[in-house]
């Protein structure tokens, strides 16, 4: 059998430059499910390339998106922006940036035909961890919710741990490292406890994986185990 052609397109979803990765038909990628993904801190949504391209290759349309102050539209001062010692609450604003702009994301999505309603997904990797935690409580048409190595407990009232009563009937997956010197798996490890009882209508909605071993920059098989999970967590939730 010969492999479905993969496509690539750079576009905008309303201020936020984008690329969309999928195989064969692209209405047909589209019936199949939609997952955006954001990036980790400095990078931007070509860093996630291997990630859209194994989730085009699960029969998804993938699209990575640069964050506020990232990629695109990199801030002109960055390096001075976030030299200090603690930048945490600057970086937080920029995640408070990037949620809040995901509604008007979405509705762009919808009238370019690059989203079904219910097949919606969001996953992201540190700073887009952070992200996808607050696209729990910011825009209700994600079913599927997939940091990895973000944090749901920010120093700030919009923080998403406070917020419970938004997560469900989401499903939520979880994935961190036991090690994590940056992003501490704590937060998260707390909020799927706190959630519990929430979910106790269905509970296969939510799970929590800790990789014991890794640190923020996580061990090569650990990472692969992470990405398969995520692949087998949309074929279980996003169909």
């Amino acid at each position: 059998m010969i492999d479905k052609a993969t496509f690539k397109e750079m576009m905008k979803l309303s201020t936020a430059p984008a690329l969309a990765v999928w195989k064969g038909a692209r209405e047909r990628a589209v019936s199949h499910g939609t997952v955006l993904f954001y990036h980790g801190f400095t990078v931007d949504k070509q860093a996630q390339l291997p990630e859209l391209n194994t989730l085009a290759a699960a029969g998804y349309l993938a699209i990575g998106v640069d964050a506020a102050g990232h990629g695109e539209r990199r801030l002109a001062d960055f390096e001075q922006h976030f030299g200090g010692l603690d930048h945490r609450q600057r970086l937080l604003q920029l995640v408070a940036e990037t949620v809040a702009e995901l509604p008007r994301v979405v509705d762009t999505m919808e009238e370019l035909g690059l989203v079904e309603a219910g097949r919606l997904a969001i996953a992201g990797i540190s700073m887009g961890g952070h992200i996808c935690y607050g696209a729990a409580v910011t825009e209700t048409r994600f079913r599927v919710l997939a940091p990895i190595l973000g944090s749901p407990r920010w120093p700030r009232p919009d923080s998403p741990h406070l917020q419970l009563d938004r997560f469900f009937p989401k499903a939520l997956l979880s994935q961190n490292a036991g090690q994590d010197e940056i992003v501490s798996p704590a937060g998260a490890r707390a909020l799927h406890e706190d959630l519990s009882p929430l979910y106790s209508r269905a509970p296969a909605r939510l799970r929590y994986v800790e990789f014991p071993q890794s640190g923020h920059e996580m061990r090569e098989e650990d990472w692969q185990s992470a990405t398969r999970n995520l692949v087998r967590w949309l074929s279980q939730h996003l169909q």
